[in-house]
């Protein structure tokens, strides 16, 4: 039999959005909290955290 490497292609893609993503939280976030309606540093830790 031979497979297809499309889904894993689409699959690995959207994994590596979704690590993008959360590594842009840890670097954004502590640095624009305030947009983010948070209104002190220890609140980002305490989102960071969870």
């Amino acid at each position: 039999m031979r497979y297809s490497r499309r889904p894993v292609i689409v699959l690995s893609l959207i994994t590596a959005l979704c690590i993008i993503g959360d590594s842009m939280l840890y670097i954004a976030l502590p640095i624009y909290y305030n947009e983010a309606g948070l209104s002190t540093l220890w609140h980002v830790g305490l989102v960071l955290s969870h």
